[in-house]
């Protein structure tokens, strides 16, 4: 089997000041991974991986790029990419795996990355709400007094509140996805998780 290339679902610090993309490849095993970096698949040593990220902004209905650049790492060996976060908002990436001659003969820019032919990853687009984030902090201490406290009445209604929560975020991303957004900072602050 060929080597099966994975990246991990971009996962935020608790305080949104981070966000952070995983190799999730992990090592050959013919039962359990047998699309895994190493024999009879190329090793981890055999690519450089490099990332490109970019943040989404929109402007009065104008959307441009702002590219972002991820904590210093070491791409022959890295596992996890950390990227700083600049405010709340669209972030995507895109993982290149860069044959190691290639990299080691000319570290290539990412504009040389962007029109090249590397295997390469597209993460699902990240989603960042700081004020989600402290709000699930704060629903996450209340459930825990709840269940401390052993009332069902209080578990019952916070069930209901959180299923109409949930509801409005799916109705929030539907909006996006489809480009029929008014205010896409209130979007943003309806969701938590993937877009589209």
């Amino acid at each position: 089997m060929a080597l099966v290339r994975k990246i991990g679902t971009a996962k935020f610090t608790q305080d949104g000041e981070k966000y952070t993309l995983t190799d999730d490849t992990g090592d050959y095993d013919i039962n359990t991974n047998p699309g895994g970096y190493g024999a009879p698949n190329e090793a981890r040593v055999d690519f450089a991986l490099m990332i490109i990220v970019y943040y989404k902004e929109y402007h009065a209905g104008d959307i441009s790029n702002v590219k972002i650049t991820p904590d210093t790492h070491d791409p022959t060996n890295v596992v996890t990419f950390s990227i700083p976060t600049v405010k709340d908002g669209h972030y995507f990436s895109t993982v290149y795996w860069v044959p190691i001659a290639d990299y080691n003969s000319a570290v290539p820019t990412d504009d040389q990355l962007e029109a090249s032919s590397y295997p390469k990853i597209e993460s699902n687009s990240a989603i960042l709400s700081k004020s989600n984030l402290e709000r699930n902090k704060i629903i996450t201490q209340r459930v825990e007094n709840i269940v401390v406290n052993n009332s069902k009445k209080n578990i019952d209604n916070l069930i209901r509140k959180y299923d109409n929560i949930r509801v409005l975020q799916e109705g929030a991303r539907i909006e996006f996805c489809k480009g029929e957004y008014v205010n896409f900072s209130r979007i943003v602050n309806a969701l938590t998780t993937k877009v589209c």
